[in-house]
C-alpha cells in the first residue's frame, strides 16, 4: 500500500517510522549480530551486554546488581556468567564489602574481548557514516542525546 503524499511529508509521521525501523534493528539485535559477525569476534549480543556492563562497572558488580542492569531474571544471567566464565572472559571474586557475597568480574581476556567488540562497533558506525560531514555528525550527536534524555525523562515521569 502507497501513503500519500500528504502523509510522507509529515515529519512527526516520517520521525515515527524512523524509530520504529531503528527499534527494530536494535531489538532484534541486528546491528550487534552483524559487527560480531564482520569482525569474527565469538560473542552472542547477551555476552556484550554482560561483557559491556561488567566494563562499565569497574571493579566488579554483584550478580544480583548484574540482573537488575540487564533487566533480566537472576537466573538467566547467573547461567550467562557460569558460560563467560568457563570462557574465562568473567571470574568471581569475594566482595571485599560482604565476604558472603560474590563479585563478577572482567578478566583480562574479557576486558580485551569486550574492548575489541567496542571497537569494531565504532568502526562500523565510520562506515555507516563516512558519508556524513563532521557537523552533520556532531548536529547527530547531540540531538540524538537530547532526545534520549528527553524519551527517558518523559518515560521515568509517566511510567508509574
Amino acid at each position: 500500500m502507497t501513503v500519500p503524499p500528504a502523509v510522507e511529508s509529515r515529519p512527526l509521521d516520517t520521525l515515527s517510522r524512523s524509530m520504529q525501523a531503528f527499534g527494530r534493528l536494535v531489538s532484534q539485535g541486528r546491528i550487534i549480530e552483524t559487527v560480531l559477525r564482520r569482525s569474527r569476534i565469538d560473542l552472542s549480543r547477551a555476552d556484550v551486554q554482560v561483557l559491556h556492563t561488567l566494563l562499565a562497572a569497574g571493579d566488579g558488580i554483584r550478580l544480583g546488581d548484574l540482573a537488575d542492569r540487564l533487566q533480566l531474571d537472576a537466573p538467566t544471567v547467573t547461567r550467562r556468567v557460569q558460560q563467560l566464565e568457563a570462557r574465562h572472559l568473567v571470574r568471581r571474586a569475594a566482595d571485599p564489602l560482604d565476604k558472603r557475597a560474590q563479585l563478577v568480574q572482567l578478566t583480562a581476556a574479557g576486558a580485551r574481548t569486550i574492548e575489541r567488540a567496542m571497537s569494531a562497533f565504532h568502526s562500523w558506525l565510520e562506515e555507516v557514516l563516512a558519508d556524513w560531514s563532521g557537523p552533520e555528525r556532531e548536529q547527530l550527536v547531540r540531538l540524538l542525546d537530547r532526545f534520549t534524555r528527553d524519551l527517558n525523562a518523559t518515560v521515568e515521569c509517566h511510567g508509574d
